[in-house]
């Protein structure tokens, strides 16, 4: 019984993380963050880990999750980890570097205002009679 009880919390939790993961408006909020508290415009965080501008516009505005292999190549950059990044667990870093993005998220507008992209209603299609 008890082993049962520990997969269905593994389950649980695996869940949660996934659901966490999902979040893109989230993800993108702490990549900017992270990326204006190490005081770095966009274009230069992209050619510093050697990604195209675009992409990394498009990770913090939430239109598209970044590969593995590229947050790898961002993180360094803007040192922060991979469970800052998508969980938003801020343990890991610095004392000033969780101060600067602190600042920077407050600093950051809500959610719906971030500009991202979304899909029109279509309209309803017209009755002829």
């Amino acid at each position: 019984m008890t082993g049962i009880l520990v997969f269905m919390a593994e389950i649980r939790t695996g869940r949660a993380l996934a659901s966490a993961t999902l979040d893109l408006q989230a993800i993108g909020r702490r990549l900017t963050a992270a990326r204006e508290a190490r005081k770095l415009s966009l274009t230069e965080a992209a050619a510093r880990a050697g990604l195209n501008h675009n992409t990394v516009s498009q990770w913090e505005t939430g239109v598209r999750r970044p590969s593995l292999e590229q947050l790898a190549l961002m993180l360094p950059v803007l040192r922060v980890t991979l469970d800052f990044v998508y969980l938003g667990d801020d343990r890991s870093l610095d004392w000033e570097a969780r101060e600067a993005i602190a600042t920077q998220l407050a600093a950051l507008p809500p959610d719906d205002s971030l500009g991202t992209r979304r899909r029109r209603a279509r309209p309803a299609p017209s009755v002829s009679s």
